[in-house]
């Protein structure tokens, strides 16, 4: 037997929750205020989940299922059985400030929206040179990357900082992530690297004349690549690299579509979860160089850090459905959300 949670954040109260397994309804819950709860005692099929507020206002999510036999102390989710193994993370005595960086030449070639992508950050793309997207100006404030720019308050050559966002999604969904970096980015999803672009292979992607730009083609342009996240707890582990002198990386999320960023033309346009400019005047978690080592928290290989204060150390084990494990739980959950009744 396990559990599917569930949170109601909006809609006129009370709401009626109800279990649906096809046409009939498993389970009925009613809230007459808002926060985290629980069908328990479940077995394990596909079910939807109906919500319906005071006003009649109503929304199913659909598909909720989740694995059984998954090993003690893991979670059942939509597909598979999911452990996270926390440690508390490792502070070193001094930190760095993140400050707010900026350049003349930063996202002066526009915008690369990716349809699709390959590791190096090569794929599918379209180019936007709107002003939006676009330093079009040559100034310190215009374009994306002038907008969401940050680094160290001291910088060193061959140095990597990042910032962990953590996302909780009910089902799976695809998000967008913008990065430009002086001198390349990376984004890790639960601890897997998705994206380590090389300066190279984008340059022959691009063609002449970025072919002869070398690594300024990481911040002249400004990087947009849809993220698949799964159903679940997630962290985004997004960051930039330095070669050289200074520095800067910039990332923002967007939870939009791929022709909603395409026609933006100011942040109004956008609902922008993430954004490294809000960071300025915070203390860095992470950072690292070969000569002057880690600055902020560490974790050990295979762990990623999370969003708690202070970050602690996660490594997540997926066992998809279907997998023969040794032991059964009986105390994992599905979750889901509700958000817009």
């Amino acid at each position: 037997m396990g559990s599917i949670n569930y949170t109601i954040t909006s809609g006129t109260l009370p709401i009626t929750v109800e279990l649906m397994d096809g046409a009939t309804v498993v389970d009925t819950n009613v809230h007459s205020e808002y926060g985290s709860y629980s069908f328990t005692e479940i077995t394990f099929s596909i079910y939807d989940v109906y919500f319906e507020d005071a006003q009649g206002c109503n929304e199913t999510i659909t598909n909720v299922t989740g694995c059984d036999n998954c090993p003690d102390g893991y979670d059942i989710t939509i597909d598979g059985c999911l452990f996270n193994d926390v440690i508390p993370s490792v502070e070193t005595e001094v930190t760095y400030d993140l400050i707010a960086r900026s350049f003349y030449v930063y996202s002066e070639f526009g915008t690369l929206l990716f349809s699709d992508y390959n590791i190096d950050g090569t794929g599918n793309y379209t180019r936007i040179n709107t002003s939006y997207w676009k330093n079009l100006s040559n100034t310190y404030i215009g374009g994306p990357l002038n907008r969401s720019g940050v680094w160290t308050s001291i910088y060193h050559n061959f140095q990597n900082i990042s910032f962990s966002y953590c996302i909780d999604v009910a089902l799976e969904k695809t998000y967008y992530i913008g990065v430009g970096s002086d001198n390349y980015s990376f984004i890790k999803l639960n601890g897997t690297t998705l994206i380590l672009q090389d300066r190279d292979a984008l340059a022959d992607m691009l063609g002449s004349p970025h072919t002869e730009s070398g690594f300024q083609i990481m911040h002249k342009f400004w990087w947009i690549y849809p993220i698949t996240i799964p159903a679940g707890s997630n962290i985004l582990e997004i960051g930039g690299h330095n070669i050289f002198l200074i520095a800067a990386v910039g990332v923002q999320i967007y939870d939009n579509t791929y022709n909603d960023i395409l026609v933006a033309a100011s942040d109004n346009d956008l609902n922008i979860i993430f954004n490294t400019k809000d960071l300025v005047g915070l203390t860095a978690n992470y950072e690292y160089s070969p000569s002057n080592g880690y600055h902020g928290y560490e974790c050990p290989e295979g762990y990623i850090l999370d969003c708690a204060n202070p970050p602690n150390c996660v490594q997540r084990t997926f066992i998809p459905c279907g997998t023969t494990t040794s032991s059964s739980s009986t105390t994992s959950t599905t979750t889901t959300t509700t958000t817009n009744l």
